[in-house]
């Protein structure tokens, strides 16, 4: 072995001894070259030697080697084409501490096991290239810019000690770059994780690496790029009390992305195969990106910045602390998608890309909310719920318009929310919603619009007492603008919905219109509520086991539809009464006109149209007794007519009240 100290370079600066011919040797410039064919112990620590250059160049070692430098003025080290002369295991270690490489320190095709430690030094431009690395420590470290290309771990050691670290870096560094970095089992870069003044880091990239996990903390970047390719994986990506000025994650797959207490200025994942991704407490601004296979999730901020208490997409959040557990959801992955305390004047847009289990949204403070599927696409979320914070009643509030497009739906709950604008639930073509719908506590400032759904189809017995809200609830909701419900074009819910539902909802819309002062399209509501009401109790009467009741039940229903709906409307459309009245009169009229035709109305023959409709109107308005009839068929027809008279005048009176003296 060749060893090599400040002694014996001292011997040789001053022509003591007599330098190898394999070493280059001057004031500047301390050279091993490719002549040398032996393992070497090169130890550099006495800061009077004047230095500048250290290099190792071509050099086949047949043992374990090392190159130590502290406290000296070296300015630069170089390691080029380091081989090993068998197969054996034979490791190199370079050990840096204290010293300052302005120059820069270059590690050039090492094919032997090297492992790197540097602490409390300052480098200049640092290039590791095809370097097989068994691990780097890096303590203290200021530098111009580190790269890292062609890196591989050693595939015959344990993996997990086969670590790339940087600890309490500090300063400005200009770039860290890895490239082809693999077999390695984590990269961590740490400034200090409750260090206020954090390091900077100008450009940080990583491409086509494959590493178990990489760690990030308390580090400012200003921008930060990952792009793998298809063919490489990151396991974890773990960013903790980062800021960051650009993050853009591209390219091929990785198994879970967490970040946590950062603030991140504009954010694009595009990555097509990942199953988790998770973000605690972060602040975001500008126009920030998620895309998967799965879903885009999109968050815009309009003015300053939005505060993301939680983001979770295809994981379980329990705690928010990276070092305890999480629990992946079973199944398929990106099957769920959670956000929670999201805050800021911004946009929040979910356009999901396939089936989901869970778009769980609660205590938000936004200014719009969109969740969609393009035209002629339907995806299903078994549960979609949107709610205030249900411990402290914290309710969500959307400053702007809430809208829902062509999304098929198990359950959908609203609960304690507050929409400025508009509520758009709309779909291009018909969808479900199939097993729960619930609103509670819902306040919309201007419409609510519900457009080519049907609701909770099949559900036609409602459940009994309490459990009636597992299927369906509008409780406490208030619209401020107009309720639209549509099907196909035609106005109302279709028959797909239960009957029990859209009495409801109706009633709902109804008393909300009421409630703004807006009659007329109340009395519309109200009609519907009433039609739907007839058809649950004749669907109760049907399936009851009584024979009296289906009979009554059946008698009533027709009886309403045509005593009450055909005549008025339920008593909201006076000309429909007023029509039926003219109707009932020139019928009458012709009937009369037959009965005098055969002989059978009187002893004297009237022939007078005008006179079968003076007895036809005398019968509707008040009888008139010079009317005299000579058959019983005659005087029973006057009789019905009669009766059906004073029906007809109640209802017009109370109708001409309730349209005309409304506000008397």
């Amino acid at each position: 072995m060749l060893k090599i100290n400040d002694k014996i370079i001292n011997k040789w600066l001053s022509g003591e001894t007599r330098v190898p011919s394999y070493i280059t040797l001057n004031e500047e410039e301390f050279t091993i070259r490719e002549d040398l064919d032996d393992s070497f112990e090169v130890i550099l620590s006495n800061p009077g030697i004047s230095i500048k250059r250290v290099g190792i160049a071509g050099v086949i070692i047949d043992n374990a080697s090392s190159i130590k430098v502290s406290s000296t003025s070296v300015q630069e080290v170089s390691l080029v084409k380091i081989l090993p002369a068998s197969e054996d295991d034979i490791h190199l270690e370079i050990e840096l501490e204290h010293v300052k490489l302005h120059r820069g320190l270059t590690l050039q095709d090492i094919e032997v096991n090297t492992i790197l430690s540097v602490r409390r030094a300052k480098l200049g431009d640092t290039r590791l290239e095809n370097v097989k690395l068994e691990s780097i420590y890096i303590n203290e470290l200021e530098a111009e810019s580190f790269i890292l290309e062609g890196v591989a771990g050693p595939e015959n050691i344990a993996k997990d000690t086969s670590r790339i670290e940087f600890q309490n870096l500090s300063g400005n560094i200009e770039r860290i770059r890895f490239k082809n970095v693999r077999n390695f089992s984590r990269i961590v870069l740490s400034g200090g994780y409750k260090s206020n003044n954090k390091p900077t880091v100008k450009d940080l990239e990583i491409q086509n690496v494959s590493v178990e996990g990489i760690s990030i903390m308390g580090v400012y970047i200003k921008k930060f790029e990952v792009n793998n390719s298809s063919k490489v994986g990151i396991g974890e990506l773990n960013l903790s009390n980062v800021e960051i000025d650009e993050l853009k994650i591209t390219g091929g797959s990785m198994t879970a992305l967490h970040i946590e207490n950062s603030k991140i200025d504009k954010l694009l994942i595009d990555v097509d195969d990942i199953e988790m991704i998770s973000f605690v407490n972060v602040i975001v601004a500008h126009t920030n990106k998620v895309n998967t296979k799965n879903v885009t999730v999109t968050l815009t901020a309009r003015q300053n910045e939005m505060k993301l208490g939680m983001l979770g997409l295809g994981v379980d959040i329990k705690t928010s602390n990276f070092n305890n557990e999480r629990t992946k959801k079973e199944g398929p992955l990106m099957c769920d998608l959670r956000v929670n305390s999201l805050q800021g004047n911004g946009d929040l847009i979910i356009q999901p890309k396939t089936d989901f289990d869970n778009v769980i949204l609660e205590n938000l403070q936004v200014r719009n909310i969109k969740i969609y599927c393009p035209k002629n696409t339907i995806n299903h979320i078994e549960q979609f719920k949107l709610s205030g914070d249900i411990y402290s009643g914290n309710i969500t509030e959307v400053f702007a318009d809430l809208k829902i497009e062509n999304i098929d739906f198990g359950r959908f709950v609203l609960s304690n929310v507050e929409v400025g604008n508009k509520l758009q639930i709309h779909s291009s073509a018909r969808n479900v919603i199939r097993d729960k719908f619930s609103m509670k506590k819902v306040t919309v400032g201007d419409d609510l619009e519900l457009l080519n759904y049907d609701i909770c189809p099949g559900k036609d017995a409602p459940p009994e007492g309490n459990m009636r809200g597992d299927v369906f609830e509008m409780l406490k909701v208030y619209i401020g603008g107009d309720v639209i419900l549509e099907v196909d074009g035609n106005f109302g819910l279709s028959s797909r919905t239960p009957a029990w539902i859209r009495k409801i909802i109706y009633g709902v819309a109804r008393r909300n219109y009421d409630a703004n002062g807006n009659p007329e399209k109340a009395d519309k509501y109200f009609v519907l509520e009433m039609r739907s009401r007839r058809e649950d109790n004749r669907w109760k009467s049907r399936n009851s086991k009584s024979i009296r009741k289906k009979i009554t039940g059946e008698l009533g229903y027709w009886g309403e539809i045509i005593l009450i709906d055909i005549f008025s409307e339920y008593g909201t459309n006076w000309k429909r009464t007023f029509g039926v009245w003219l109707g009932i009169w020139l019928m009458g009229a012709i009937l009369y006109g037959i009965y005098d035709l055969f002989g059978l109305l009187s002893s004297e023959s009237v022939h007078s149209i005008v006179g079968y409709m003076y007895i036809s109107l005398s019968a509707l308005v008040t009888s008139d007794p010079s009317v005299r009839f000579s058959t019983g068929f005659a005087i029973w027809t006057y009789a019905i007519e009669m009766g059906i008279g004073i029906y007809i005048w109640t209802q017009l009176l109370a109708l001409f009240s309730r349209q005309f003296m409304r506000g008397a």
